[in-house]
């Protein structure tokens, strides 16, 4: 059980980054190329605790870690698609890229949930 609450801490740290960025995006403070660096930056910070950590729980490892290392595959080619300097934060390209990398963290989030589930039931 502890390495499920592990999990979900992590993916809870995920989500609240990207709380984070929907709040830059729509706010549209006048730093907002300097926060979404710093998005970016944590970001992948808690992609990476995410993946580790599931590499420490077998059911994880099978359904979680692909889920996570795809988004990190996604995030990648995305960041190199659109640097911060070059964002249009209305350009229809980039909102669909963005909602792309989204959707892959509904299924992280859907997965350890039922993963939790699963992991409470057989307790």
């Amino acid at each position: 059980m502890p390495q499920v609450l592990l999990l979900q801490d992590e993916v809870a740290r995920l989500q609240q980054c990207f709380g984070d960025l929907s709040r830059i995006v729509s706010e549209r403070p006048a730093d907002w190329r300097h926060r979404y660096l710093r998005f970016r930056r944590e970001a992948n910070a808690a992609l990476g605790a995410l993946c580790e950590a599931a590499a420490s729980c077998p059911q994880a490892e099978r359904d979680l870690r692909p889920l996570a290392m795809n988004l990190r595959i996604q995030i990648t080619l995305h960041q190199a698609e659109w640097p911060v300097v070059d964002i249009d934060l209305d350009d229809a390209s980039y909102v669909a890229s963005r909602g792309n990398i989204e959707a892959g963290l509904a299924r992280i989030v859907e997965v350890s949930r039922r993963l939790q589930t699963s992991v409470r039931s057989a307790a």
